[in-house]
């Protein structure tokens, strides 16, 4: 009975430890799948480059755009700082660059010129930076009235919006400039470049 009693001990020790064993074992590693697109799948970017102060319209382009909106760059221009005066206080403050880093600052005004539809404008379908980096549009401190330009804004046929833009990029590099999708698929983008100071 004792002699029984061990085995059955000794078996139910060992399916225990198959069993713990078996549970820790990692799991086996899955091969990294790449998923190629074909190129004709996609159609490639286009972009182009206009002025500061051109008011640039869908109809502009040298291919067809989703939406049917004019863009204006009224200025473009790059410092470390700029002041703002504070809607909490009426007290003046400062916001500066992080280290290494400045602003571009543009103001723009987004008009719909379509007849007859509504069209979703905003800071989300702007970049800024330098060569082929870009970087989504940060936030721009104004007073009280609250003047920046939206992240996204629905405009009704003929209404616009405007207003001042951020983008905080490293110091020192060249080519910097902003940009504004018109259209998703395919990513078609105006260009304006910020001149570099005399």
């Amino acid at each position: 009975m004792k002699r029984r009693t061990i085995w059955l001990l000794l078996s139910c020790l060992v399916v225990a430890t198959l069993l713990i064993s078996i549970s820790c074992r990692p799991p086996k590693e899955e091969k990294e799948q790449i998923i190629v697109i074909p190129p004709d799948e996609k159609e490639p970017g286009h972009e182009e480059v206009f002025n500061v102060g051109e008011t640039v319209e869908s109809s502009m382009f040298t291919v067809a755009v989703e939406r049917q909106i004019a863009v204006t760059v009224t200025e473009l221009y790059m410092v470390d700082s700029y002041e703002y005066e504070s809607y909490m206080d009426d007290e003046f403050r400062t916001h500066a660059a992080s280290f290494g880093s400045t602003f571009i600052i543009a103001h723009v005004n987004i008009k719909n010129i379509s007849s007859t539809d509504t069209v979703r404008v905003g800071t989300q379908d702007m970049r800024g930076g330098y060569g082929e980096k870009a970087v989504p549009a940060g936030f721009y401190m104004t007073g009280k009235l609250r003047e920046e330009l939206g992240v996204w804004a629905d405009l009704l046929p003929g209404e616009e919006t405007s207003g001042p833009v951020l983008f905080e990029v490293p110091k020192e590099k060249t080519g910097y400039c902003i940009k504004y999708r018109y259209s998703t698929e395919p990513e078609i983008w105006a260009k304006w470049l910020v001149e570099p100071e005399q």
